[in-house]
């Protein structure tokens, strides 16, 4: 061939004939034709190796001077016979290095013979990298040629690079040992300025930067990520050469590129590529990233949960390594967060799981912002999750709710990593202090000094882990929170099957990685539990957060329990506890809403947990009494544990029942003292409208209120103390700690709080005769300012207190009519003296006539008939009162407050004597008073005859069996009362009386029938409501000032004029009218103490 002409292609036709020409790289590898080729390949090997120079200096005319290594003897060889040997064999050469890559076995083993010596290889390599190289663009190529020359050259250039690598990628892939020393021997004659820089450096540098390159085929790309790959993995001495290349932060800005370029076609190969990287600049990892490699699986089925699922053995201590670019931190970040990275999720979370230990000392650094970033995507996925099943219109390519998986499967891998830090941070830090222990201690300053900085290191890196543990169990808990509710979205008949089906594949996926996060830090995750459950923003989220720690397989009420106690220390005891027992306080909690959350939830545990529950409970009792002071806030609360530990007690047959009862009593009856010896004096706030009904849960949430649990588990202080004596006991010690100190306060009754009525009224049912709660209810019912009380106060809350305190009423009631003196007009009744004594006694007989009203308000129908004769002889005493008597005429109103009161709370057929007395007392108080020329018009005040008008509405209104036969005597009540004749004129007094003052009516004089409205809310309920419900402009003050005849017109005679009309359509509308309804009228009446008398 030496002698052959360049030009020829004789030889080049002849050898491609005898090889099968193009199709060597197609063979099957089947039968005769497979065996041919491979002879044929065999046959070129022997020819390749005679005519390859036995030096490496005729290798290349590019290289001019090359020097063989010292091993191998130098033979001068003529350069143009090498040429033209190339020349003749480089088509058979290239067809057989095809070969290796697309043929059989037995193909790619003969092909692999061309590679039998070093110096074969060094000249195969050095031929296809000069061929690369030439392929390459030059840094002087720009400007050169024109800019289309340019594109059109690049194109064909990329082609060329795509055929090249594929060529060295297939020798590289079958590489042996020598082959890959051939490699390393090359000079690097692709770039001679910088002799330092070894071939395969070059090689993995050029690959890195096609990586790069936009425009390059992805073809070229796929065999640059190859060659890469195969370096990385090839021999030590390889990888030492490109050890100093920082690949790395290529390769991970490559994968940066393809992500916001939207390419997903070589995700996978470019991270395999970025850790086998990485594991070269930390090659003491390499073992582990082979380790981890050979145990990945596909995340495609159900993941295993790797924060307790590792053995302590398996757990790496880490120390300082080489630091790891920010762009790793980066990749995760915008991997996990492009759309394009979603399609290949496995993949990432397979990287995921072989990079984190990279980071090193530095996981705890990013641990934060990792954590950050996946609950976000996790919130987002929520959303969209909302929202895809109630529009089904836009369908994902994928499920959000197989994001929501991944995404959690990824939240779980970096948890468990940084996990399995801190565990080998703190065994580190122990194994430290045991050995400077066994050496007597650190023995200088900067010892001492190197060990605080250690423990200080070991706590901020607990303190982030629990951080982290707290933000991933927030967003897990609100994907478990969306399962775990009934969704509006299963409404929709297409997709509630499949929302069903989704809710609970996250339910069940979502609570086994909360019961991971239980696991390693139960404390902590006890107390973000409890603070979902005091902070929820949807009723059902409370009952869900309960839920879900009962569905918690680890979380029975053995570590629930201690867990939550340890937590109530943490906030409550200045002596610290051990680390293991002492919270990080990072979860804005108070020790009430703990122990309202340790309550409520003891309530939900089963009886038969009873001994699960009883040891700790009952030794943080004892613990608490011994030193109260610093749980003082709480004490409260432990009293209500106490009344639920009964409960459980009186519903399982767990222990030595009487002995446990007991016990419990005991621990009761301390805290209670110590409640009251601890506490301040029980203040609450001035309550100026009726508290709403609370639940359970708000009730735990709002306060340790000590005057709401005691009200909640009186009606079960019997399982607390079974004996009659202890339950005596208890309920004096609440009567003097909290009632008295409320009913006696100077503020009273604005400062009595409804919860303490409530609790008052509990103590009455359950110990109806003990004395010192109806002696301070004595007191308070006598006291003058009880009937400046809020009426709806009166009203919810003192009444049953008042029914229960007076019984049948009979020593009550006899009483107050003892107090009840009849009018006289002896004595001096002239001067200073005369009016203040008359003053006196009107204001001491109405707060008595008010109070008597109000015990009947307080009592059922028909309580005191008893006294019921009583009391009528007691108001004809009283009803002959005049302007100068004491008592004077100002106590008639009570007198008719009275007698509503009597129509209000005893039977009509109890009442039939006292008709009559009805009739005359309201004929006598009308017509006297309305005649206010006559000498008797003194004797009645303007508020007693708008009491007397009240009377006379009730009585129509409610229309009683017995006064119907009276009350012609009022009202017309026949259709004359709408339709008369201009002659008619009424019987009936009211119209006789509306006629009468009509005729009075003086010039200029407008009534004042604006001042009487019907209200709006309570028109359709009852009849006669013109009086009894009026305008509440209408002052107290003005209707005394008004003189009789303007009193009369102004608001008499509208009323009086309307009255017959009024009741004739009420009758005919068939509607009752309403006793409640003038019952709270009464009581708004009695409560008005503007209408009293007053000293000036």
């Amino acid at each position: 061939m030496d002698g052959l002409d360049p030009s020829a292609s004789t030889v080049k036709a002849a050898l491609s004939s005898v090889m099968g020409g193009s199709d060597v790289s197609r063979v099957h590898g089947a039968g005769h034709d497979e065996f041919r080729t491979a002879e044929n390949l065999t046959c070129f090997a022997v020819l390749w190796k005679h005519s390859v120079p036995t030096a490496s200096a005729a290798v290349s005319q590019e290289a001019r001077s090359l020097q063989r290594r010292g091993s191998v003897k130098s033979i001068p060889v003529d350069g143009m016979a090498w040429v033209r040997r190339r020349d003749v064999m480089g088509g058979p050469l290239f067809m057989t290095i095809d070969a290796i890559r697309g043929s059989s076995r037995t193909c790619q083993k003969a092909a692999m013979r061309i590679f039998g010596t070093v110096a074969s290889s060094e000249v195969v390599l050095q031929l296809l990298l000069g061929r690369l190289a030439k392929s390459l663009p030059g840094q002087n190529d720009i400007g050169q040629v024109r800019k289309f020359q340019q594109v059109r050259d690049g194109q064909q250039r990329t082609r060329g690079i795509a055929v090249v690598l594929q060529q060295i990628e297939s020798i590289l892939r079958h590489a042996n040992n020598p082959i890959w020393q051939s490699l390393m021997s090359l000079p690097n004659f692709a770039r001679p300025d910088s002799p330092d820089q070894s071939m395969v450096a070059w090689l993995a540098t050029e690959c890195a930067g096609l990586i790069e390159k936009p425009m390059v085929l992805s073809s070229a790309k796929g065999t640059a990520i190859s060659i890469l790959d195969a370096a990385l993995h090839g021999p030590e001495f390889i990888r030492t050469q490109i050890q100093t290349l920082d690949l790395a932060d290529v390769i991970l800005q490559c994968v940066l590129d393809t992500l916001s370029n939207d390419e997903d076609e070589t995700h996978g190969r470019l991270l395999d590529l970025a850790l086998s990287a990485m594991t070269l600049r930390q090659p003491d990892l390499s073992s582990k990233h082979d380790d981890e490699s050979l145990r990945r699986s596909s995340v495609a089925t159900q993941r295993e949960s790797s924060l307790i699922s590792r053995n302590p053995s398996q757990l790496h201590v880490r120390t300082m390594g080489a630091a790891v670019s920010s762009k790793l931190l980066a990749t995760l970040k915008a991997g996990f967060a492009a759309g394009s990275a979603r399609r290949h999720m496995d993949i990432w979370l397979d990287f995921l799981t072989s990079c984190l230990h990279f980071f090193g000392d530095g996981l705890i650094t990013v641990l934060i912002p990792l954590v950050d970033m996946f609950c976000a995507q996790l919130n987002a996925a929520c959303i969209h999750l909302r929202t895809f099943y109630l529009n089904t219109e836009n369908t994902p390519e994928l499920a959000p709710d197989v994001v929501i998986l991944w995404l959690l499967d990824g939240l779980d891998i970096v948890l468990a990593e940084a996990h399995d830090f801190n565990i080998g941070s703190m065994d580190q830090s122990s194994t430290r202090s045991l050995s400077e222990a066994a050496q007597g201690g650190p023995s200088s300053t900067s010892s001492k000094a190197q060990g605080s900085s250690t423990g200080i290191n070991t706590a901020n890196s607990r303190l982030t882990l629990v951080l982290a543990l707290k933000d991933a169990a927030a967003i897990v808990m609100d994907v478990w929170l969306w399962s775990a509710q009934a969704i509006d979205v299963y409404a929709n008949i297409h997709s509630s099957l499949t929302g069903s089906n989704t809710a609970v594949r996250l339910r069940s996926r979502s609570r086994s990685m909360l019961e991971q996060i239980y696991t390693v830090q139960t404390l902590e995750t006890i107390e973000f539990m409890i603070h979902k459950w005091c902070h929820a923003t949807e009723p059902h989220h409370s009952a869900s957060v309960l839920s879900l720690l009962q569905a918690m397989t680890p979380a029975r009420p053995r570590s629930v329990l201690p867990a939550t106690l340890n937590a109530v220390c943490s906030r409550c005891n200045s002596v610290p506890a051990s680390p293991t027992r002492q919270s990080s306080l990072t979860t804005e909690l108070t020790a009430a809403e703990i122990l309202s959350f340790l309550a409520t939830y003891l309530g939900t545990v089963d009886a038969d947990a009873t001994d699960e529950i009883w040891p700790d409970c009952t030794a943080f009792m004892r613990d608490v009494l011994s030193n109260p002071m610093p749980f003082r806030q709480v004490l409260p609360g432990l009293l209500w544990i106490a009344s639920i530990l009964a409960e459980h007690l009186a519903n399982t047959n767990y222990g030595d029942q009487r002995k446990m009862r007991r016990e419990l009593g005991d621990l009761f009856q301390r805290l209670l003292a110590a409640c009251f010896a601890t506490l301040p004096s029980v203040t609450h706030p001035v309550a100026s409208t009726v508290p709403q009904k609370e639940t359970g849960s708000s009730l735990g949430q709002r306060s340790m209120d000590i005057t709401v649990i005691l009200t909640q588990m009186m009606p079960h202080i019997d399982n607390l103390l079974d004996a009659s004596d202890r339950v005596a006991n208890a309920v004096n010690a609440i009567t003097s700690g909290i009632i008295s100190h409320e009913l006696h306060a100077k503020a009273f009754p604005a400062n009595v709080h409804p919860d303490t009525l409530v609790l008052l009224a509990a103590l009455a049912v359950k110990a109806p005769t003990a004395k010192p709660w109806r002696k301070e209810v004595s007191e308070a019912f006598m006291r003058p300012r009880f009937l400046e009380t809020n009426a709806d106060v009166m009203q919810q809350y003192w009444m049953p207190v008042l029914h229960h305190w007076a019984g049948t009423g009979k020593e009550q009631m006899n009483d107050l009519l003892s107090r009840l003196i009849a009018p006289s007009s002896a004595g001096i009744m002239f001067g200073v003296g005369a009016a203040a004594a008359r003053i006196k006694a009107d204001i001491e007989t109405q707060t008595t006539l008010r109070r008597l009203c109000v015990l009947y308000l307080a009592s059922p129908t028909d309580t005191h008939l008893r006294s019921l004769q009583a009391v009528m002889v007691k108001l004809t005493e009283l009803f002959e009162v005049s302007a100068l008597s004491s008592p004077s005429a100002a106590v008639k109103q009570e007198i008719f407050m009275v007698c509503r009161v009597l129509v209000l709370s005893v039977s009509p057929a109890r009442l039939t004597p006292m008709w009559p007395l009805f009739n005359s007392w309201l004929k006598a108080a009308l017509v006297g008073g309305l005649a206010w020329t006559s000498e008797n018009a003194d004797n009645i005040t303007n508020l007693a005859l708008l009491q007397a008008c009240k009377l006379l509405e009730v009585l129509l209104a409610l229309s009683p069996n017995e006064f119907q036969p009276h009350e012609w005597l009022w009202v017309t009540d026949t259709t004359d009362a709408i339709h008369h004749s201009n002659m008619w004129r009424s019987a009936a007094l009211s119209d006789r009386l509306a006629e009468e003052l009509s005729t009075n009516v003086s010039n200029g004089t407008q009534p004042m029938i604006a001042t009487i409205e019907v209200s709006s809310s309570l028109e359709g309920d009852s009849k006669h409501q013109h009086m009894i419900e009026s305008d509440p402009s209408m002052d107290t003050e003005d209707i005394k000032a008004m003189s009789r005849e303007q009193f009369a017109i102004s608001i008499i005679r509208p009323y009086f004029s309307q009255l017959s009309i009024n009741t004739y359509e009420a009758v005919y509308q068939m509607k009752a009218g309403s006793v409640s309804v003038h019952r709270d009228a009464l009581l708004r009446d009695l409560l008005n103490v503007t209408t009293m008398v007053r000293h000036d």
